[in-house]
């Protein structure tokens, strides 16, 4: 899809106005549908900026520009060792692989990120994994063969080729393709890998036509090759669509298919001088495409049915900021669901209202998820009917569900009074406050701080064990601490593996001999712990001590 020509089915996804309207039309269901099942309020509720802290989370979303952002933009963001293994699979792009890696980078000790990086077929983080030598020389821990194995076993022929470069230095006669063919003959590459494992892995290959061309006489006829496809892409539709993009049409053009793909941006182009004033003409766009089943639900339930991550990431490139693009996360509702959640949900409070004068059971066990569904969208005219009007108790869950929003007018509406009676040590006040230090609501926190001037509570175990930094900061920047104090601290952030705690409360020592005091350096039994990487750090940490003092 090097060509303009070639480039049909991205032509369609980069037009702004269809993207716009779909755009409007996800925000609308937003709006008007709350999540399924109670426990997804708390997950699928999070809609802005604020609210994503953990490197997985924003991942497992597909935004990954959302976490150089926050890096760009000196914001916490919670990383671990596991998540760096995760990175190293998923985010290709040079940019945001390297701000992250930059700013994270005593975190990538596990030997999986190099593996992760050569199978996932990340060629950019592979780079820059081979010249890494601090914390640790993570290419010391495989041999070539074993280096050139993970390559074809997952078809990642553009890394092999990196490999053979970089590092093979026998016969100076012998090209690079001679080389991948005596490796491929090898490992018998073309009978042990399964042509669904060839497609997983040809998105990230450069030039899959090539590849597909090569190899077609080792490839499935074309019959079974439909089947594969469709089972495959319903269960990956949460990959983001521009990872497909290539493969699917460099198949088609292998397989002759063209024409197919072709007709898909001429009835795109049709419908779209049409106006789309509804969510069935956006579906019609995708359902009068093409004849072929495979390519039907790869378009069906990556955009419009199953998943939404991948409209969002096209999404990004439109929208105005991150917050309106996570705002625009999509809600499907079930068939069964009750009209009282989704009432209190939107803040419909006259159709609640209703909804509940025409019930004939109790609705006693139903009012904390309410609560919960009007907490998360920060409805006060909810919540004001349901606990003064109706004089309903709160949680400790709804509690819980304040501190994790980090909603201040919920505070203030429903423990507003609990607080100015002084009495800090309340298990709800306790609740909201382990919450968002939890989930790292630093700004909920010291606009709690702010807003109650008296109260003086903080959780540290919480704090350290969320991996948000900047409310270690806030805590510091409003109390003071002594060299024991913070000793104890340190312990804390030993134990848990956060390096980047660790080197923040050393930092506010006045005498760094009390170090000395600390618990001995014991090594992990395995490089995949998540206490390795501040092991390693600790390890490292006296030669630097000493170079500072020469």
């Amino acid at each position: 899809m090097s060509s303009t020509n070639n480039n049909v089915i991205m032509s369609v996804l980069k037009n702004k106005m269809l993207l716009r309207h779909m755009f409007s039309l996800i925000r609308e269901e937003y709006d008007n549908q709350c999540p399924a099942v109670d426990d997804d309020c708390l997950t699928n509720s999070r809609h802005l900026y604020k609210h994503f802290v953990n490197s997985l989370a924003i991942m497992d979303k597909g935004w990954y520009s959302l976490m150089a952002d926050r890096i760009k933009k000196g914001d916490s963001l919670y990383f671990s060792s596991s998540i760096a293994v995760e990175l190293c699979g998923r985010v290709t792009d040079a940019d945001i692989f390297t701000t992250v890696y930059n700013a994270k980078r005593f975190y990538f000790t596990d030997p999986e990120c190099l593996k992760t990086a050569i199978t996932k077929g990340n060629i950019n983080a592979v780079r820059i994994l081979l010249d890494q030598h601090k914390p640790v020389n993570l290419s010391n821990h495989f041999t070539f063969d074993t280096l050139m194995l993970f390559t074809l076993t997952t078809s990642q022929y553009h890394i092999a080729e990196f490999l053979i470069d970089k590092f093979h230095t026998h016969d100076p006669q012998a090209t690079t393709q001679n080389i991948l063919d005596h490796y491929i003959k090898r490992f018998n590459i073309l009978h042990s890998v399964t042509f669904y494992n060839m497609f997983v892995n040809l998105q990230t290959v450069p030039y899959p036509e090539k590849f597909l061309q090569t190899y077609k006489p080792h490839l499935r006829e074309k019959s079974s090759v439909g089947m594969y496809l469709s089972d495959f892409f319903f269960i990956h539709t949460n990959t983001p669509i521009k990872q497909w993009l290539l493969p699917l049409y460099s198949y088609c053009k292998v397989n002759g298919l063209v024409e197919d793909v072709q007709q898909f941006k001429s009835e795109c182009d049709k419908l779209l001088q049409q106006s789309i004033d509804n969510s069935n003409m956006i579906q019609n766009i995708f359902k009068r495409t093409t004849t072929h089943p495979f390519i039907i639900p790869f378009l069906m339930d990556t955009l419009l049915a199953k998943e939404r991550d991948s409209t969002i990431q096209c999404l990004c490139k439109v929208a105005d900021s991150f917050d309106s693009v996570i705002v625009a996360q999509y809600y499907k509702r079930p068939a069964g669901e009750k009209a009282m959640k989704c009432a209190a949900w939107k803040g419909d409070l006259f159709t609640l209202k209703k909804l509940l004068d025409h019930r004939s059971y109790t609705v006693k066990n139903s009012w904390s998820e309410l609560i919960d569904l009007a907490i998360c969208r920060e409805n006060l005219n909810v919540l004001e009917f349901i606990v003064v009007e109706k004089a309903v108790t709160i949680t400790s869950n709804n509690c819980k569900k304040i501190g994790s929003m980090g909603s201040l007018p919920c505070l203030q509406l429903l423990l507003g009074k609990t607080f100015q009676a002084g009495d800090f040590d309340s298990p709800m006040i306790r609740a909201v406050h382990e919450m968002a230090c939890t989930y790292g609501q630093t700004k909920f926190i010291s606009d709690m701080y702010n807003q109650y001037s008296e109260y003086n509570r903080n959780y540290w175990s919480n704090i350290i064990h969320s991996g948000i930094i900047s409310t270690a900061y806030l805590q510091f920047g409003i109390n003071d601490y002594n060299d024991q104090e913070i000793l104890e601290l340190i312990e804390i952030a030993i134990n848990s593996g956060k390096v980047e705690f660790y080197q923040f409360f050393v930092e506010q020592l006045q005498d760094s001999s009390i170090l000395n005091q600390l618990s001995p350096n014991k090594k992990p039994n395995k490089v995949s712990n998540g206490l390795y990487p501040i092991y390693f750090h600790r390890l490292l940490e006296p030669r630097k001590r000493q170079k500072t003092n020469l």
